[in-house]
């Protein structure tokens, strides 16, 4: 009889992973299959207002090199300081903390535009931007491998060379992530829902949605160690699709397009903090983000969760 239990309960813990993964399979397929869809459709329309992809969306991509058509590159340093408090609610939360988060995230973001306008004649300039917008970040533990986040962020960013060119900004939302053993490898399942907008102080507001999907994985790299503790190679795919098709308005007759975004990264990690001079970084990792018109290199330093 305690062999049969023990047998019924490993085929049940068994089917819970492999519905997980069906689940993240069917996600990812619905979402490829779907942004394709997207686009093609949206070649075919002409809307009249275009939701374009200001330097305001900048805190939203993160430190990295961003490059469209090889007409627009785009440097990015975010600088995210945070305050952490647990709040421990047994009660409803068990042994796991209610983790709360207070950011306070600057942007800086060089833009390069070299291309031709939708006269001819050839546009070759740069300008700087720089941002501030305060945050807070709630963490719930709904169980022992489930967590939910839902976060906020309102600041104000200005070009530098042009003080008339300044705009409030904001983004928020919830994310998900669901911990799960695989082949001795610890998973985590990533969903989201994001918006972003600003509110320029000239010209009407602007805001866009993201759908995100992903999966983690960390696995242990042997004897290796740093700082006298074990590594793990931490890595992700994650999935963008946005709700809102977001346009490079420059080229009118062709304008790039972002409906959608792949994210390949790997990141080196250890259980505590990796610890650089006076800096604490939960990570240090590089990924590669892909689109059909955009291409991008990010560094990060903490899970896509976070």
């Amino acid at each position: 009889m305690a062999q049969y239990l023990q047998r019924t309960i490993h085929l049940f813990r068994k089917s819970r992973i492999l519905a997980v993964i069906s689940i993240f399979a069917l996600q990812m397929s619905f979402l490829g299959f779907l942004a394709p869809i997207d686009v093609h459709a949206q070649e075919q329309e002409e809307p009249d207002d275009f939701n374009t992809i200001n330097w305001a969306y900048a805190a939203a991509f993160g430190t990295g090199v961003y490059r469209v058509r090889g007409d627009v590159e785009v440097f990015v340093l975010h600088v995210q300081p945070k305050w952490t408090k647990e709040i421990k609610w047994e009660r409803y939360f068990g042994e796991r903390p209610m983790l709360l988060e207070l950011r306070f995230p600057i942007t800086f973001g060089v833009h390069n535009y070299d291309f031709e306008n939708i006269v001819g004649d050839f546009l070759e300039f740069r300008f700087k931007q720089i941002s501030f917008a305060p945050g807070a970040v709630v963490e719930f533990p709904m169980s022992r491998r489930w967590s939910l986040r839902a976060y906020g962020h309102l600041g104000w960013g200005t070009d530098t060379s042009d003080k008339d060119d300044s705009s409030w900004l904001y983004w928020g939302g919830i994310k998900s992530r669901l911990l799960f053993p695989f082949l001795g490898l610890d998973f985590g399942l990533l969903n989201g829902l994001i918006v972003y907008g600003y509110t320029p102080k000239q010209g009407a507001s602007q805001d866009f949605s993201e759908l995100l999907t992903g999966l983690e994985c960390d696995i242990p790299l042997g004897k290796l160690q740093w700082q006298g503790e074990p590594l793990f190679l931490k890595t992700h795919i994650i999935n963008r699709w946005y709700l809102d098709d977001l346009n490079f308005i420059y080229n009118f007759e062709n304008p790039p397009e972002l409906s959608w975004q792949w994210e390949i990264g790997i990141s080196l990690a250890k259980k505590s903090n990796i610890k650089l001079w006076f800096l604490s970084f939960e990570r240090i990792g590089v990924a590669y983000r892909y689109a059909r018109d955009t291409r991008g290199i990010s560094v990060y330093t903490r899970s896509v969760f976070k």
